[in-house]
């Protein structure tokens, strides 16, 4: 039985097809949780450098250039040290978990401290979705205000029109 050719003139809907990115990315639970701030940052650190697809020396190289003087003593030792969950005396500061954040370019971090605050981080391309979204939920409040005061004052009229 002779095998069907590829038929080149049909454009295959999957050829180009990227998955959707999540709108707030977020670490799997599973990899992510432990019962102190402290060991749930090292997590987080540990997946983004696993996850970074860079070498821990680049990683401490673009800190370093992030931070410039600020780095001080930055090395790698003490970025194993952040990622490393017995090593709870070792927890980065908010300037080095900024500048490790950009190094691995990975937000979840940033999300990982926001979702313990009750917030999520969002990619800043969502903003005028986001801000769409947050008018048109206050013009449905005002509609329904403006709603309520009319029944209010068509209420008033009939009492008022009853007692004359």
């Amino acid at each position: 039985m002779a095998r069907a050719l590829k038929d080149k003139t049909t454009i295959d809907m999957f050829d180009e097809y990227v998955p959707r990115a999540d709108v707030v990315p977020e670490f799997a639970p599973e990899r992510v949780r432990a019962p102190q701030l402290s060991r749930l940052i090292a997590r987080g650190i540990s997946e983004a450098l696993a996850d970074s697809g860079k070498e821990r020396g680049e990683i401490v190289q673009e800190v370093h250039e992030f931070l410039g003087e600020g780095a001080g003593k930055f090395s790698e030792n003490i970025l194993n040290a952040y990622a490393s969950e017995s090593r709870e005396d070792q927890t980065p500061n908010i300037i080095r978990f900024a500048a490790i954040t950009k190094a691995t370019g990975d937000p979840r971090l940033l999300n990982l401290i926001a979702q313990e605050c009750g917030w999520i981080v969002v990619d800043k391309k969502y903003k005028a979705a986001i801000d769409e979204a947050m008018i048109g939920d206050e013009i449905k409040q005002r509609e329904q205000e403006i709603e309520r005061l009319r029944s209010d004052k068509n209420k008033a009229n009939k009492i008022w029109r009853s007692k004359v």
